[in-house]
């Protein structure tokens, strides 16, 4: 998995989606040397999977073993009227001489209220079975819709947009663990809005190319909670607290 730093603080404007800070996000990973190196190996295996067992069945179960929901399981939504501009990686990606023969869809994927990532897919509608155009009209992933078609799967890329440890962390990483495990007043890891990328480009038996998908993944899938209300304290609520007498001399 390649790695591009970049800022992602930010959900880009316009996707539709729920604000990023609409609520307080907290890692299931702590702050530590320890917890970095879990959480950076949570996201390969998580992005491993996928490419094995695809994007919708690596995420629905990766919802139930997580518990990420009471009721763990991937949802997804196409997203109404989406637009994104067709950049000269896609229209090169998808051999384009003319923009007006590609669409553009994107759906989210979610688990209860996390939002996990979202697929952006253009396509060439020509370039595919009629009973695959027609399923796209539903809240599924491109892959999933042509997976009948047996596509031809060319130049998977994965980057990983958020590095938790740098190289000697990484290495002094094993040392570090034992110390590390008994310590209870780390905080929760900081971990910003995007984490990694998977690039995916579909040819037909033909070996054209169909479609190209941009799947990004979200913080979320480490776990969110919303953060508790502070407990009241039991003196305040038993009122204040009698006078002791005090003692005669």
């Amino acid at each position: 998995m390649s790695v591009d730093m970049q800022s992602n603080d930010l959900v880009p404007h316009g996707f539709g989606f729920r604000p990023e800070g609409d609520r307080r996000f907290i890692c299931r990973y702590r702050d530590t040397t320890v917890g970095k190196v879990q959480a950076f190996s949570a996201l390969q295996r998580l992005s491993g999977n996928m490419v094995r067992s695809g994007t919708a069945a690596a995420l629905d179960a990766w919802c139930r073993e997580h518990g990420l929901a009471a009721e763990p399981t991937l949802a997804l939504r196409l997203v109404p009227q989406a637009s994104a501009p067709f950049t000269d990686d896609v229209r090169q990606s998808l051999e384009l001489e003319d923009e007006g023969s590609a669409r553009y869809r994107r759906v989210e994927m979610s688990c209860g209220d996390l939002l996990l990532g979202w697929a952006e897919t253009w396509y060439v509608p020509r370039r595919l079975t009629p009973a695959v155009g027609e399923s796209l009209a539903a809240d599924v992933l491109f892959e999933q819709a042509a997976d009948q078609m047996r596509p031809v799967r060319i130049g998977v890329q994965n980057t990983l947009l958020w590095a938790p440890l740098r190289v000697g962390e990484q290495i002094a990483a094993p040392t570090a663990a034992p110390r590390e495990r008994h310590g209870s007043k780390s905080r929760p890891l900081v971990v910003p809005w995007r984490v990694f990328e998977h690039r995916t480009l579909l040819r037909n038996k033909g070996l054209h190319p169909m479609s190209l998908t941009l799947e990004t993944f979200t913080r979320e899938v480490l776990g969110s909670a919303v953060e508790p209300a502070p407990k009241p304290q039991l003196e305040a609520l038993a009122g204040p607290a009698p006078l002791k007498a005090l003692a005669k001399p």
